[in-house]
């Protein structure tokens, strides 16, 4: 005999196009997570409080799809709703990606006194951030696996009803995470006890809400300023101090050189793996020697955490080497300057091309302190998630004239932020015709 439990897998597919199978439980489990983290740190589903309604907050209109029948409200006679688990879910296909999150959810509903005719159960669902055809409130399921409007067909309902006053709801909804691209996903379910007459004639008694939300988990942004260059304007020549831009030396038949960071936005990275916290833009200009930067700081502020909550802004004040290359004529390459980290085994450079631009990503990285679960999420039972680490992990693609280089060729490099992490570097100069550096 098919299951509520597959059959509710069977809408949930249809719907979101989700692969794998939904796990049911075969008998009541205590409390589980009210929030859950998936492991790479990109999804987390909260479940909602479970909360009462009455009778009068039916949607009647949903029994539209049931020509001829007739549907009523009262309160009298209504019984109770006894949660006996309740948890929010993370789960993944057949090849261990997370794909899909949601809640499993039973309850035990307790009549009073015994229904005038037959016990069921009725419940409007309603899902947003999904196609809007499965959008609008509805009877649930979306597809009957009969022509009744009630939640067990009578073949289920042997095996939820353990007598006529009392019956069992389960009911485990999912969504497929793609949907997050759109933004986030919430699903409710109004949940009502009925009384059936056999015929086309039903009472509507009072019910519970429950549902949860799915959002994108991790959420944080990122800025920076350019502070304490070495040696001080003057004498050297500078300017966009506390600013995102800044610019050195007196150009010699071009403008100065010129540093700019632009953050990434709100930014949804995953738990573990390197993205981009925003992009460092250099211009290459023909400077006087004596004018020039030897290093500068870049302030870079982020704050990361969960949902919208940003959490704690981390502070990094890292110093870059400015390094102005003589122009031999060698190869482009060689007469390129370069800007580098270099203390902590950060040894990457970026290059850009004599007179020309380039761009590159600066990468950073996040690390937890959640509990993994045996379902690849990170689990957080009663509160809001938290312990969100950031370290910076290197320079990523390039754009425009310009290449990076790594001796030795890193694998991903912390900079940890534990206080004000600043890299001391030293700045060399080579004089060309005179005092020019390029």
């Amino acid at each position: 005999m098919a299951s509520k439990c597959n059959r509710a897998i069977r809408w949930i597919s249809t719907v979101y196009a989700v692969a794998g199978t939904w796990l049911c439980p075969a008998t009541a489990m205590a409390a589980g997570p009210t929030t859950i983290v998936s492991s790479d740190g990109l999804v987390q589903v909260d479940i909602r409080p479970v909360t009462p309604l009455t009778a009068s907050s039916f949607d009647t209109s949903t029994f539209s799809a049931f020509s001829g029948w007739t549907v009523s409200t009262s309160s009298s006679g209504s019984g109770s709703f006894t949660t006996s688990s309740y948890a929010a879910v993370i789960k993944t296909d057949s090849g261990g990606n997370v794909s899909r999150g949601g809640a499993n959810f039973t309850s035990v509903y307790q009549s009073t006194i015994p229904p005038a005719s037959s016990l069921q159960l009725v419940q409007v669902a309603n899902t947003t951030g999904v196609a809007a055809a499965y959008a609008p409130p509805h009877l649930d399921p979306l597809v009957p696996d009969d022509n009744l409007p009630f939640y067990y067909t009578n073949k289920e309902l042997a095996t939820y009803q353990t007598n006529a006053k009392t019956i069992t709801f389960s009911d485990n909804p999912g969504t497929g995470i793609a949907n997050l691209a759109n933004g986030p996903v919430s699903f409710t379910g109004k949940l009502y006890s009925a009384d059936w007459n056999g015929n086309k004639t039903v009472t509507v008694h009072d019910g519970i809400s429950w549902g949860y939300d799915m959002k994108l988990a991790t959420a944080g942004k990122s800025s920076a300023t350019f502070s304490s260059p070495n040696p001080t304007c003057p004498p050297a020549t500078c300017t966009g101090i506390g600013s995102p831009g800044f610019t050195w030396g007196m150009g010699v038949n071009s403008g100065p050189s010129a540093l700019t960071y632009q953050g990434a936005g709100t930014i949804n990275p995953a738990i573990g793996k390197p993205f981009v916290i925003g992009t460092l833009d250099f211009f290459n200009g023909t400077i006087s020697l004596i004018s020039s930067v030897n290093t500068v700081n870049l302030d870079i502020d982020t704050a990361f955490g969960f949902g919208s909550t940003f959490g704690t802004a981390k502070h990094i004040a890292a110093s870059l080497q400015l390094i102005n290359t003589p122009n031999l004529g060698v190869s482009d390459a060689a007469d390129a300057d370069i800007v580098t980290f270099t203390a902590g085994g950060f040894t990457a450079s970026f290059h850009t091309m004599e007179g020309k631009s380039a761009s590159v990503q600066l990468l950073g990285l996040l690390s937890s302190n959640g509990i993994l679960t045996g379902d690849k999420a990170l689990e957080f039972p009663d509160t809001e998630p938290s312990g969100l680490t950031f370290s910076i992990a290197g320079f990523g693609k390039v754009t425009g004239d310009g290449f990076v280089t790594s001796v030795p060729e890193p694998p991903v490099y912390l900079l940890v932020l534990a206080g004000a992490f600043t890299i001391i570097q030293s700045k060399h100069f080579r004089k060309l015709k005179g005092l020019q550096s390029t």
